[in-house]
């Protein structure tokens, strides 16, 4: 318990500060929370671990996942802090929120960018790392997908309503 509550002060310090070096500080403690977690839950009892349903759990996922967008969390991570099976975790998480774990992410990354596009003079490249985008042409791809606009177009349009 000290021990996560260290790494989320931390965490909590680095956002704040944003000093060189943040990100990947930022990306290995919330590592670390994951292993705390996972071992945590690894060592409770089978029936300690019944008492939350599925539906719970993935409402915890979605609500870090919509906290975090920008962390690189991974399904067999997620499953793992779930308890579940890699394809018991997908299935279930495409059941309770409609889409893959991987286009829910996108979804919650380009949200973000466009209310930074809308609300900022920011560089998109800035924007697009922020939102957890690193490779550029990539998120260009996945936001005109997405939008059916360039991040440009996007930021244009949305000045001039």
């Amino acid at each position: 318990k000290l021990t996560l509550e260290s790494h989320l002060q931390t965490l909590q310090q680095e956002l704040k500060r944003k000093e060189s070096g943040y990100q990947l500080i930022v990306k290995t403690r919330l590592i670390e929370c994951l292993v705390v977690l996972s071992r945590y839950s690894g060592a409770q009892d089978s029936t300690a671990n019944k008492g939350r349903s599925d539906s719970e759990w993935l409402d915890s996922i979605t609500s870090m996942l919509e906290q975090h967008f920008d962390k690189p969390f991974t399904l067999e991570q997620l499953s793992k802090l779930c308890g579940m099976s890699v394809s018991s975790f997908a299935a279930k998480f495409k059941q309770h929120t409609g889409l893959t774990l991987v286009e829910y992410r996108h979804d919650l990354q380009i949200r973000h960018a466009c209310k930074l596009l809308a609300e900022t003079d920011r560089k998109i490249i800035d924007i697009a790392q922020e939102s957890g985008m690193e490779d550029i042409s990539f998120f260009y791809k996945v936001f005109r997908k997405k939008t059916g606009m360039t991040p440009s177009q996007y930021r244009k349009r949305s000045r001039s309503q």
